[in-house]
């Protein structure tokens, strides 16, 4: 097996030189046929597109990529390309050549928030996210329909029977029995209950809105900060973005039946104050837990006040799981308490399979395997 495929034509335009330069694996989808690459490179640099070449033994992605060879006031990073690279066969353990980092398989630290192949249960379908399409499936794993329209790393999420979706401009709410559309609003999803859509609105992330899962009609918009949010039984806590510091974010408490604000305060990450680290936040019963790789552990009460905060970064917060607090960093899982701090588990896991946390389970699965295990939250252990 030898492929070469070419997003772009090749060759340095005038003034331009060729420059070496290296890409992070973002993703690998389950079945190992589907990658998630991406590059970051100067606002004065000329981007031409990719180079992709499948043989039996690697996988070669080559960034069509040249900088000025006489540069003159330029930076030096600011502009990211993205691309889903399909494999004519399943990666399994094939050389990945062209990635910036030297084990590019573990990198875990810049990647979205969900994995490639993430499914979604809804009723009697399936439903199973790639990073560009969402596949619908019956009970019976019979195929209902593809989506192809997905914003780029988006989650999937469902209220109402209904799956909900971004498209890049609008939030969608799709029948999964059918795979049609039953309404879309503009906005860019936030999160979902049983019964709401929250919906970012505005612009540079404001705009907090709540909206009824089978009309699509709002209950209630705000101008409010929007972003993340935990919602409780009747409040929503968001970390949202400050409109009076750069980097740093708000500590919102807001009503879900009124979208009126009952707490709107700052929030620090404890490493640089008002520039935050802090991540997409979970629910753990009637709190909010958020930290973050350049973040402390902190816990939010359902009325916003903060009953716990621990000065240790531990990484990226997957999930809970029995009372714990589920947080990757590049190599470790470990299950935390997060009142106490105390980490109750540590394991090393296997390069680059994403841990799924879900549903009360917590899953370690490796796609170029076609493996899931199952771990025992109280332990780690499988």
């Amino acid at each position: 097996m030898a492929t070469s495929t070419t997003i772009a034509p090749a060759g340095a335009p005038e003034g331009f030189v060729t420059a070496p330069w290296g890409w992070d694996l973002d993703g690998i989808s389950p079945d190992g046929r589907h990658l998630a690459v991406s590059i970051l490179f100067g606002s004065c640099d000329h981007f031409d597109g990719w180079q992709v070449d499948e043989s039996d033994s690697a996988v070669t992605i080559t960034p069509l990529l040249w900088v000025l060879a006489e540069p003159v006031g330029c930076d030096g990073v600011g502009l990211t390309d993205a691309l889903q690279v399909d494999l004519e066969a399943p990666l399994d353990d094939r050389d990945l050549v062209g990635c910036r980092r030297t084990d590019c398989r573990s990198i875990m630290l810049d990647s979205p928030p969900r994995a490639p192949g993430e499914v979604v249960v809804i009723g009697d379908s399936v439903v199973v996210s790639t990073w560009r399409s969402i596949d619908i499936l019956s009970v019976d794993a019979d195929p209902v329909v593809t989506i192809d329209e997905l914003d780029f790393g988006a989650r999937p999420l469902a209220s109402d029977g209904r799956l909900i979706r971004n498209d890049g401009r609008d939030v969608i709410a799709v029948d999964p029995a059918t795979g049609a559309e039953a309404w879309r609003t503009p906005g860019h999803l936030s999160e979902t209950t049983d019964d709401t859509v929250f919906v970012c609105r505005g612009v540079d992330s404001d705009g907090l809105a709540a909206v009824d899962p089978v009309t699509g009609v709002d209950r209630w918009s705000t101008d409010l900060p929007c972003g993340p949010l935990v919602a409780h039984a009747e409040t929503a806590t968001v970390i949202g973005a400050d409109p009076d510091v750069d980097g740093g974010n708000r500590l919102l408490v807001v009503d879900t039946a009124t979208g009126s604000v009952l707490v709107d305060r700052p929030i620090d990450d404890g490493l640089d104050d008002r520039v935050t680290g802090f991540e997409r936040p979970v629910g753990l019963g009637e709190t909010t837990v958020v930290g973050g790789f350049q973040a402390d552990l902190v816990t939010i009460s359902a009325d916003g006040t903060e009953v716990a905060r621990h000065d240790v970064a531990f990484g990226r917060i997957l999930g809970t799981v029995d009372g714990l607090v589920v947080i990757a960093d590049e190599r470790v899982l470990r299950g935390v308490e997060p009142l106490s701090g105390t980490v109750a588990w540590e394991r090393e896991f296997p390069a680059f399979p994403p841990i799924v946390v879900d549903g009360g389970g917590l899953w370690l699965i490796d796609g170029p395997a076609a493996t899931a295990a199952r771990l025992d939250p109280a332990t780690g252990s499988n």
